[in-house]
């Protein structure tokens, strides 16, 4: 199909692709999700559309009501949606009733990766972090608030100008320009994740080339993680590691130990390796005040024959927890890591997996009246989510999602869980059942003990040969 072909010639030259001069990209409407991030209040979903199909001259960062969502879910009708026949008292619903100010809908340039969403106390502010490939940026996004601290129309700032979709603006885009980055780097091409340590403002980014002569991980620092409230601040490009795993395709923060210096655990699609990657805050005594990143250990995957293409990984939630969950396609399967020795991850367990797993999330649930772990994977080839026990060992439920189901979102108010489905352009909805009480319509309506679709915000729309 031609859209396969544009997408990976454009992959392969990046420099002339995102220089497309063609339609705006539309407001109100998902094309080719593959990110998404929640507020802290769990107010707002925030939905990155990559263009992958270069179809517009950029992807948008575009902002979903979720309070209109659960009254939507929570109605037996949901007037104005049609029924998805996969899932009964589920429905589709168009998305665009659910983006109520497209004029706050925020243009990228295509090939967005990943976001992340983080709350600075100190400062008083909110910010959504976009990796974007096209462009090679770290591209920001401050939350406007009114006078009084309030907020309920989920504005971004990302330097547009106040122009209504407009695009963000240079000065919202770190990693670009070498003059503004610590060492005067700019960010390496290939990105594939990013994870925050709010805590010191750390913003480590993993990058998937497996060109040896270029650098595989990136540090930023967000100056305002320290700074006063009311104080305005823009992340820099500390440096950039060379000499690592190629094909670096996730990465965890590990929260544990020394603080001092942040540690990460990173995954690899390439080489049956992890790598741990610390970041370096400078020296008082010694007047340094150049940080940077630096590997602090490769361990090669104990436990398996293969092992050699990892395509996610998560902490285990649960206090206390040494354990973390890793996404392999060879196996096709979820890993169990012991943590104990950070230097030598350990495969203890290994449960089969349905074909093409992408991403997972660990989140705890309300179990039989006790706290556990849940393991959540989306398969992406094979369109399934697959629940797993990690401590019983076993796959509680799996579920049909629609096409190529590429991350997962938690919200953090425990009732929901998103999935971006990338080649359908569309978003699910998913209940989750264990966290909350659930009357006798909603168990006709989800009649699965662990969770059920209960919308789909968008109609599918596959790729096409010609847009």
């Amino acid at each position: 199909m031609r859209w396969k072909r544009t997408v990976f010639l454009c992959l392969a030259a990046l420099s002339g692709c995102p220089d497309n001069p063609g339609r705006d990209p539309p407001r109100d409407q998902f094309f080719f999700p593959i990110a998404g991030a929640v507020d802290a209040e769990g107010r707002w979903l925030y939905v990155v559309n990559s263009d992958f199909d270069l179809a517009y001259n950029g992807g948008t960062v575009v902002a979903v009501d979720l309070d209109r969502v659960r009254a939507r879910a929570a109605s037996p009708e949901a007037r104005g949606c049609s029924p998805d026949t996969d899932a009964p008292g589920a429905f589709f619903c168009d998305e665009s009733p659910f983006i109520p100010r497209p004029d706050q809908t925020r243009r990228i340039s295509p090939f967005g990766v990943d976001a992340a969403w983080v709350r600075y106390p100190a400062a008083g502010r909110d910010r959504l972090y976009v990796i974007v490939r096209g462009d090679g940026s770290l591209t920001w996004f401050d939350l406007n608030r009114a006078p009084d601290g309030s907020r309920d129309d989920g504005a971004l700032d990302c330097g547009n100008g106040g122009d209504p979709g407009g695009a963000c603006g240079a000065s919202h885009r770190a990693g670009v320009d070498p003059v503004q980055g610590l060492r005067n780097d700019v960010l390496p091409p290939d990105p594939a994740a990013l994870s925050v340590d709010e805590t010191q403002g750390w913003i480590t980014v993993v990058h998937q080339s497996t060109d040896p002569n270029l650098p595989r991980a990136s540090l930023f620092r967000d100056p305002i993680a320290l700074a006063g409230a009311g104080q305005s601040a823009a992340p820099q490009l500390m440096n950039v590691v060379g000499q690592l795993p190629a094909g670096l395709s996730s990465l965890a923060l590990v929260r544990r130990g020394d603080r001092s210096r942040s540690t990460w655990l990173a995954t690899s699609r390439s080489e049956a390796t992890f790598t741990l990657l610390q970041a370096y805050p400078g020296s008082g005594p010694l007047q340094d005040a150049r940080p940077f990143l630096y590997r602090a250990a490769l361990a090669p995957v104990q436990g398996l024959n293969t092992g050699a293409n990892s395509r996610a990984v998560a902490l285990d939630p649960a206090p206390g927890s040494n354990r973390a969950y890793v996404v392999s396609r060879s196996p096709e399967a979820l890993l169990t890591l012991d943590l104990t020795d950070l230097n030598r991850p350990a495969v203890t367990e290994v449960l089969a997996l349905p074909l093409g797993p992408s991403r997972l999330t660990a989140l705890t649930a309300e179990v039989d009246g006790a706290p556990r772990t849940l393991v959540f994977v989306v398969s992406y080839d094979s369109r399934r989510l697959t629940v797993i026990d990690p401590e019983a060992r076993r796959v509680v439920t799996r579920l049909q999602t629609q096409r190529g189901p590429h991350q997962l979102v938690r919200d953090p108010r425990g009732e929901y869980l998103f999935i971006m489905d990338f080649l359908d352009s569309t978003v699910e909805v998913l209940r989750l059942r264990p966290n909350m009480a659930v009357s006798a319509e909603q168990r006709t309506r989800c009649p699965d003990a662990a969770l059920c679709r209960v919308l789909t915000l968008g109609l599918p729309s596959p790729p096409v040969v010609n847009r």
